[in-house]
């Protein structure tokens, strides 16, 4: 008999310091008063004050410039630098606060006109500007890394540490092999319907050791799964591969460590 285990359905202190994490850099206010250089975070992206400015919107407005950290490319001396220009210098990232002309690696220290900073999606190979498109099962996944990109940035997005994001991102791939079997007419053989189904009852597990170890309110499923299709979708496979591995007769257990298991997907 088959242990079937149903899936549930189930960013911020400011600081200007140096080595600013994503979650830590100010947050847009539209109540603030800014001015040229300073650096603001607002709908997951990193903006650049060009002039003094009140009430108006990063990426509304011409009045900041995104850092475009798909494009972050290695730090060179004799280069000039535009504001909001993004470098990579001995595995740290800066941006410029102004125009900055290039002479030496030690202006990298100089906060007037450099910030150093991380941002979650940092080569993660995600466009500049994720595309959402919820009327397919799949949605669009532009770094073909078998993963949603609206899901993906999400779970980068998360205030939240890496072995979290970890084990979400991988969850994804399965998440998404399930979808990739509802749209699909292809018959699922008994091997492959073991290993996702093994795969889904230990991601289940693995989330609630991780709720219970880090104080969480949920999992991730309910991102994947947003829609009224996917869901519908997600609970037929299931059926699907539950069906099919009864039928053979073919035993799924949790995993003694089933966040061991998000590791090999």
């Amino acid at each position: 008999m088959i242990r079937f285990f149903l899936l549930l359905l189930p960013l911020l202190a400011p600081s200007l310091s140096n080595a600013s994490e994503f979650h830590e850099i100010d947050i847009w206010n539209q109540s603030d008063t800014y001015t040229r250089g300073d650096v603001v975070t607002h709908d997951n992206g990193i903006y650049v004050g060009l002039i003094r400015s009140v009430n108006e919107e990063p990426g509304n407005s011409w009045r900041w410039r995104k850092v475009r950290i798909s494009s972050v490319g290695d730090f060179h001396i004799n280069r000039v630098y535009l504001l909001a220009a993004a470098v990579r210098h001995q595995e740290k990232y800066y941006l410029a606060r102004k125009i900055a002309i290039a002479r030496n690696e030690s202006q990298l220290s100089d906060s007037s006109t450099w910030f150093e900073f991380s941002h979650p999606a940092i080569g993660s190979g995600l466009p500049e500007e994720v595309q959402v498109d919820n009327k397919s099962l799949l949605g669009i996944d532009d770094n073909d890394n078998a993963i949603r990109d609206q899901y993906e940035l999400t779970v980068l997005m998360k205030d939240t540490n890496d072995d979290i994001r970890y084990r979400a991102l991988q969850a994804g791939k399965t998440y998404q092999s399930v979808l990739a079997i509802a749209e699909s007419s292809t018959n699922v053989g008994v091997d492959q319907a073991a290993d996702i189904f093994r795969q889904l009852i230990n991601i289940r597990a693995c989330e609630q050791l991780l709720r219970s170890q880090y104080d969480l309110d949920t999992g991730t499923s309910y991102e994947y799964f947003n829609t009224y299709e996917r869901i519908e979708a997600r609970y037929k496979v299931e059926r699907l591969l539950y069906d099919l591995l009864q039928e053979n007769h073919v035993q799924v257990e949790v995993n003694a460590t089933p966040c061991d298991v998000l590791s090999e997907v």
